[in-house]
């Protein structure tokens, strides 16, 4: 064990030191006082004085109530560094279970180099605790690479392959996946109330609750083994849990979980969710009104997703004919995405489909507003023809067009006109 843990275990001498400091004295009222804000000043004492005089700090814990340890060694370890994650785990051992759970809660919310914190030498943790501290940072692994999965220009769109960067922290990975699909913090119509999920990578936050969870569900037909009957038992009734509450108020396609959830039941062998979806779109496609409009498009994506190809070609046309021109141009891309997939799957004709995909997304650009240049460079699904000459003219094109900083182009992409005076815009 490091020296300071020690010090207080000499006949009173350390602790005669610590307990005549004033600095000592103002910490441990606080941390005791009934006042949240006099509990906040002790708190954040504690961590200047952990950098300065770990050894004092630890005398003062051997001396607190249990209240007061709890505090302290949370304050520590919420302190964002390594010396107050170190300090803070030399008492992770302890007899008290409330102390080892405020040092997970505390190194949770210092970040990752509180969580990365090394249990001191000497310090010997059961396996269970030693397991708590391990799904923590497993927990910052996943979520990291799961923030990435944001393009930089806003969107959050699902390409086969996406989910790569967390195979290797199989299997957490589905358990935390899991957790963020199932955060009940604020529930849809039709939802039973829950607890949420609390991220712990500030990055998790740049998400919006449901495109965190949509996300989080269309990465179970990636993540899971086909032959794991148990997971796929638990997306079958999460399914229907949503399915059972859309009829009549609540139309399914605005809860965009339950689509995610039936495209991957599909991807691990079950295509009944899938299939009963794209019934009801169907259904709703009959009429032109805006939810028929929105389900003709749905159901364009929905046949590529399941490998229809030919039948969501169809229905993207459909919308082509009859959406207004950013719907147009979103239909457009998609079935630029649709022939670079089957480029890459059908090698035979891997040269018309290239063609093709390059076909509409020229369309998509030049006559649909299809402006985001950033989501194209990311998107999985193009690339069968990310190095086709024409692809990265189009691309370089639009990039010297609208430079504009990646938080604003969404909105760019739907009315240019309020964004881009025409004195603004080169010449195409």
């Amino acid at each position: 064990m490091r020296l300071w843990i020690g010090l207080f275990l000499f006949s009173g001498m350390a602790w005669g030191d610590a307990a005549g400091d004033e600095r000592a004295s103002e910490v441990r009222r606080g941390l005791l006082a009934p006042d949240r804000a006099a509990r906040e000043t002790a708190e954040g004492l504690a961590r200047e004085w952990a950098r300065t005089d770990p050894a004092g700090v630890d005398a003062l814990y051997a001396h607190l109530d249990l209240r007061g340890r709890v505090a302290l060694v949370r304050a520590l370890a919420s302190a964002g560094t390594r010396n107050g994650g170190n300090l803070a785990l030399s008492h992770a051992a302890a007899p008290e279970e409330a102390v080892f759970r405020a040092i997970v809660v505390g190194l949770g919310e210092g970040g990752e180099r509180s969580i990365f914190a090394r249990v001191p030498a000497g310090v010997q943790l059961p396996p269970i605790r030693q397991r708590a501290l391990d799904e923590l940072r497993l927990r910052w692994k996943v979520e990291a690479a799961f923030a990435g999965l944001k393009s930089r220009s806003g969107r959050t769109g699902h390409f086969t392959g996406q989910y790569k960067a967390l195979k290797p922290y199989l299997p957490g990975a589905v358990e935390v996946m899991w957790a963020i699909a199932r955060d009940r913090s604020w529930p849809q119509p039709g939802e039973a109330s829950g607890e949420g999920y609390r991220p712990l990578h500030p990055a998790m936050l740049d998400y919006e609750l449901d495109e965190r969870r949509t996300l989080a569900a269309y990465s179970f037909g990636e993540l899971i083994d086909k032959n794991d009957f148990v997971w796929k038992r638990k997306l079958l009734e999460l399914f229907y849990e949503y399915w059972a509450k859309h009829s009549e108020l609540h139309p399914i396609e605005k809860l965009a979980i339950a689509p995610a959830i039936a495209y991957s039941l599909h991807d691990l062998g079950d295509p009944r969710p899938a299939d009963r979806y794209i019934t009801y779109l169907r259904r709703k496609a009959r009429h032109l009104t805006f939810e028929g409009l929105q389900a003709m498009w749905d159901l364009g994506y929905a046949y590529m997703r399941i490998g229809e190809f030919d039948k969501g070609e169809d229905w993207y046309k459909k919308v082509i004919r009859l959406q207004d021109d950013w719907g147009r141009g979103v239909a457009c891309y998609n079935l630029a995405c649709h022939f670079a997939v089957r480029a890459a799957s059908e090698p035979k004709q891997a040269k018309f489909f290239k063609w093709k995909s390059l076909e509409w997304l020229e369309t998509a650009i030049e006559q649909h507003n299809f402006i985001d240049w950033v989501w194209m460079d990311e998107d999985g699904d193009l690339n069968a023809i990310r190095k086709e000459p024409r692809y990265i003219a189009l691309r370089d094109a639009l990039r010297r067009r609208y430079p504009e900083p990646p938080g604003k182009r969404r909105k760019i992409e739907k009315q240019p006109e309020k964004f881009l005076r025409p004195e603004q815009e080169p010449p195409r």
